[in-house]
């Protein structure tokens, strides 16, 4: 019997994903975003989170997701906490808890980006994006220098 594990779904432009709670330290509503030059698109900036500097990914601009104009979303910055270190990411919304055993590995001849696992619900399926993958080469290089 598989054991459940808990994600947080969240909203970015019409589509749901999630991540493992395991990597979350905290939910956030937005605070000032201090920009930085010479950064890449996807990087929204640094913002003071509890006297740290965390670095603000914007997944959807990453992605080149388009914005929902179907409902107001209530922007929120999910903070990850990895070996590689901690990250901010900017979503549309956070939707909510969810507790799950029913996970199906996706083949990697299929999709061998950041989703590699799917939530299977009842009346939907909500892909789960890998960390390890999310801190890909293009975010640590920069990060790093």
């Amino acid at each position: 019997m598989d054991v459940a594990q808990q994600y947080i779904e969240f909203k970015l432009g019409n589509q749901t994903y999630a991540v493992k709670m395991k990597y979350v330290r905290e939910i956030i509503k937005p605070l000032d975003i201090t920009s930085l030059l010479g950064s890449p698109d996807f990087v929204k900036g640094v913002s003071r989170v509890r006297d740290h500097v965390i670095t603000i990914i914007d997944l959807r601009n990453k992605f080149k997701i388009e914005l929902s104009d179907l409902t107001k979303e209530e922007p929120r910055i999910v903070i990850l906490e990895h070996e590689k270190g901690t990250l901010g990411l900017y979503v549309d919304d956070v939707v909510e808890i969810l507790e799950s055993s029913s996970v199906e590995q996706i083949p990697n001849m299929v999709h061998h980006g950041v989703i590699q696992e799917i939530i299977k619900l009842e009346e939907s399926l909500t892909p789960i994006l890998d960390v390890n993958k999310l801190f890909t080469e293009d975010v640590t290089t920069w990060l790093n220098s």
